[in-house]
């Protein structure tokens, strides 16, 4: 005869005083093991074991799952810490437990598998109300980045999320691998009049209790509806934590319990709540990046860690490697984590800068968004609403900016400032600053390497000569090569070759006759032979590469062509068979070192070159493209001479990357303040704009939106105050009754001037942007 058997597992004392004595526990196996035992509920045979050690937690799960009936319905509950060690492998606590011995003073989660898979019953639900958090804070439980599914996997491959079935194993637990399990408040406990239990638990033995967990209407709990119903719970109140859940082997509906009163569910939300699992897959790899990133946000922040399988540990705080890393191989969550991924490459293609707190805005957002799908709200509704909200939310962020076009003298301070909040204070900030701020608005910085000037430190950063039109690219050699500390050369009033298409072979070049006497050449073409090379040396000329291919290969000829005459050459070949007509001429003087060469002269065609930079300037504000955008303004900056040339001091090549790619971060964050302004502190200003800006529309979808907008936009402040150990409600509150006049300086845990925190409201502004086309197709997804 078919059985229906509980095990309920519970442990809240520890030996080991690493590990923290849980409240939860206890009281979790009796109000679940009341609800199960309850006849008109789950009608289980419950047994119980509280705080023992691994032997007889280990024998009692062991002799659960033995000599079973195939036609026997089993639950297993297990509420405990979570820990793993530094191959990522799971263990659940017990009393015992000694975190030096984890294989022989706890359950290791492949025990657990191996008994589960060699179970002859075919229904079974195990609730594991466990966490994954080496941070033991108050009211969490557990250790971090378990990879729970690594470790319960079905005989013939890994658990993958699937709809809920008849029989097989079904798996519910209370996080995900990064997430931490938390137990109720006080408050919470003396409402609910149970005694505190975690959060998790709680939703549970509610849903039973009350009957709101038959989500479908028909009289019975399956493991769907239990598990769709403690999803909604988590969502409506919050909880920092995403239940997950996995099926082996099943088919059909696994119900079990019945709804306590026999009636029809009389919950506030729709029996069927848009969203629902895969909204819940979905932002589960969204959150988990999110959690991971809460750590190495702000000025406090530190580095995400790792432990690796074979190797060393991962170890990092730049945004785009934390989110890499973390990509889970597929399934719903892989495309969550796409969302973000594709969020972190707009920010970095559009602003460079802002990734992390783009991210945090987006979890938040989405995470409220579930919230109110839960409540009946309909994802292509409130996708309508997004533009309407977010421009509101963009107008008003810019009347928060300070400082709209810094061109005052003194205003070089603020460009300044603002560099440094963002990339660091040094030598080289100064220089940046002064070069993008002489530049103003339409001009573009050029960073290279050069030759150290004596008693010059390596990678230091000094303005270089320019004047003239800017190419990208220094003379060859003899030799066909280039050395980024080659000395300079000159070429006064050259001829000028301008050539599409490689030139590989001598016999390519044209007659020595055809550049008459004190006549130089310059060749510029995408690719030059090192024997072409050497010829154009012996004749006192120069060879340089332009590095662009295709259509901006062609785009920079034709604009040379406005600069020195003569006309663009298809080919190599051309070149041999071209006129003195066909070459340009520069009534000037051509300067080249190892990286870059400048055309100073006066243009051949000045009236052509005026022309065609506004037309450039004309197509600028219909250019929705980004990358499109800045090359429009950097082929009007070269032809206008608005160039600004940063050498940085001869150094090792790796230095160098790292020297130059931090320069070329402030020269962006730059050109950003110089154009659109700053805002006092870009945590602080959103913040601001999410509390006090932020009107609510006439439209119920658009009030939904803005509600949940004007609460994400806190978060990073949030996570500011978190990881600075201040009280994150205060400083919301304080940051907006301050601000502009003081920010929140996490250094110092206090506030201070507003000048001292300076960030350009650009990226802020495209963050909001961001976040709104991420969200839009989270919606859709839904």
């Amino acid at each position: 005869m078919a059985v229906r058997d509980a095990l309920v597992i519970a442990t809240s004392t520890y030996e080991d005083a690493r590990l923290k004595p849980l409240t939860a526990p206890g009281r979790d196996a009796d109000a679940l093991a009341g609800v199960l035992a309850d006849p008109s509920i789950g009608n289980y045979a419950v047994q119980t074991v509280l705080d023992e050690p691994a032997h007889v937690v280990g024998g009692a799960i062991e002799k659960f799952f033995a000599a079973r009936k195939a036609d026997d319905q089993l639950l297993l509950y297990l509420s405990c810490h979570g820990i793993k060690n530094s191959k990522l492998e799971l263990y659940f606590a017990a009393r015992n437990t000694d975190k030096d011995l984890l294989k022989t003073s706890s359950l290791p989660a492949t025990v657990l598998n191996d008994l589960l898979n060699g179970c002859r019953a075919r229904r079974i639900l195990v609730l594991l109300d466990c966490c994954y958090s080496g941070a033991f804070r108050p009211g969490a439980k557990g250790d971090t980045t378990v990879h729970l599914r690594e470790q319960f996997r079905a005989p013939d491959g890994p658990l993958v999320p699937r709809e809920s079935d008849g029989t097989g194993i079904v798996v519910i637990t209370a996080t995900d691998e990064l997430q931490q399990a938390w137990e109720e408040d006080a408050e919470q406990a003396t409402q609910t009049g149970r005694g505190q239990l975690s959060v998790f638990t709680r939703a549970v033995v509610e849903g039973l209790a009350s009957g709101r967990a038959d989500q479908d209407g028909d009289g019975e709990v399956s493991a769907e509806d239990l598990y769709n119903h403690v999803l909604d719970e988590m969502l409506e109140a919050e909880a920092p934590q995403t239940p997950l859940r996995w099926v082996l082997g099943g088919k059909g509906t696994l119900k079990i319990a019945r709804r306590a009163d026999g009636t029809a569910p009389t919950a506030s939300r729709s029996p069927r709540p848009m969203g629902g699992t895969v909204g819940a897959e979905l932002y589960a790899g969204i959150e988990r990046t999110a959690l991971a990133l809460h750590r190495t946000y702000g000025p406090n922040g530190r580095p995400f860690v790792l432990p690796g399988e074979d190797g060393p540990a991962f170890r990092s705080q730049v945004t785009a490697e934390v989110v890499a890393r973390l990509a889970p191989p597929s399934g719903y969550q892989a495309l969550g984590h796409g969302l973000v991924t594709s969020l972190v490459e707009r920010m970095e293609r559009e602003v460079g800068d802002g990734t992390a707190g783009a991210i945090l805005v987006f979890d938040a957002f989405v995470r409220a968004l579930l919230a109110d799908l839960a409540e009946g709200a309909h994802p292509v509704r409130l996708a309508r609403a997004l533009d309407a909200v977010f421009e509101m939310a963009d107008r008003e962020l810019v009347g928060l900016t300070m400082l709209r076009r810094p061109d005052g003298g003194e205003d070089l301070t603020v460009v300044h400032r603002a560099l440094r909040t963002v990339v660091g204070d040094d030598q080289a900030t100064m220089t940046v600053a002064k070069a993008v701020h002489g530049l103003g608005d339409g001009g573009i910085v050029s960073v290279h390497p050069g030759p150290r000037a004596p008693g010059e430190a390596p990678g230091a950063v000094s303005l270089g000569f320019s004047g003239g039109y800017v190419l990208d690219g220094g003379y060859l050699s003899d030799r066909g090569a280039i050395d980024p500390h080659q000395p300079p050369r000159s070429l006064v009033k050259p001829r000028v070759a301008l050539v599409a298409g490689p030139v590989t072979h001598l016999d390519q070049l044209p007659p020595a006759s055809i550049l008459e006497r004190d006549f130089s050449l310059l060749l510029v073409a995408p690719e030059i032979s090192p024997e072409v090379a050497g010829r154009l040396a012996q004749w006192r000329s120069l060879g340089v590469r332009v590095p662009h291919q295709g259509q901006r290969l062609r785009q920079q000829l034709r604009d040379l062509t406005l600069i020195t005459g003569g006309r663009v050459l298809d080919s190599g070949d051309a070149l041999r068979t071209a006129g003195r007509q066909s070459l340009g001429w520069l009534d000037g003087e051509v300067r080249s070192d190892g990286a870059v060469t400048v055309l100073q002269g006066e243009p051949a065609s000045p009236q052509r070159v005026t022309d065609l930079v506004e037309r450039l300037y004309g197509d600028l504000p219909f250019e929705t493209d980004p990358v499109r955008q800045a090359w429009l303004r950097e082929r009007a900056a070269r032809l206008t001479h608005q160039v600004v040339l940063l050498r940085v001091a001869g150094t090792a090549e790796a230095a160098w990357s790292a020297t130059a790619a931090r320069v070329d971060k402030a020269v962006r964050i730059g050109h950003l303040v110089v154009r659109e302004g700053v805002v006092a502190g870009a945590a602080h200003a959103l913040a601001v704009l999410g509390e006090r800006k932020l009107s609510l529309p006439g439209q119920a979808e658009e009030r939904v939106v803005t509600r949940a907008l004007g609460k994400a936009l806190t978060a990073p402040v949030r996570v500011i105050a978190a990881n600075s150990g201040g009280d994150a409600e205060r400083i919301v509150r304080d940051c907006c009754e301050n601000w502009p006049r003081r920010s929140y300086d996490a250094r110092s845990g206090s506030f201070v001037g507003a000048g001292r925190i300076l960030d350009p409201v650009a990226v802020q502004r495209s963050l909001l942007f961001a976040v709104r086309d991420a969200a839009r197709e989270f919606l859709e997804l839904v």
